[in-house]
């Protein structure tokens, strides 16, 4: 991962956790992109609960992938249209891709 990609992975990281309103133990924000839309979901799973919640994904969430996205293209054929980030409460992550067919 580039040096950029990686700050903007962060950053992404950041905002997740700002967007929780209580502790927390696993939280992961999916995000697809289709012609001229954006979405995005947020949730989270406290600590020794199977429940799974979810938050309020922040625009700056959508604008991070976004430039994410444009990043880290090969070229017009190979863009991901999903993307979901899992971050666990000692700020590790993973980013999973699902490229477009």
């Amino acid at each position: 991962m580039t040096p950029e990609a990686e700050d903007l992975c962060n950053q992404i990281g950041q905002q997740i956790i700002n967007a929780i309103p209580e502790a927390w133990e696993t939280a992961w924000v999916t995000v697809k992109f289709e012609p001229g839309v954006v979405s995005a979901q947020g949730f989270y799973k406290k600590h020794h609960n199977t429940a799974q919640y979810n938050f309020r994904v922040v625009g700056a969430i959508n604008r991070l992938f976004a430039r994410l996205r444009e990043l880290i293209r090969k070229d017009e054929q190979d863009m991901w249209a999903k993307a979901t980030f899992t971050i666990q409460e000692d700020k590790t992550f993973k980013v999973d891709f699902e490229y477009e067919q």
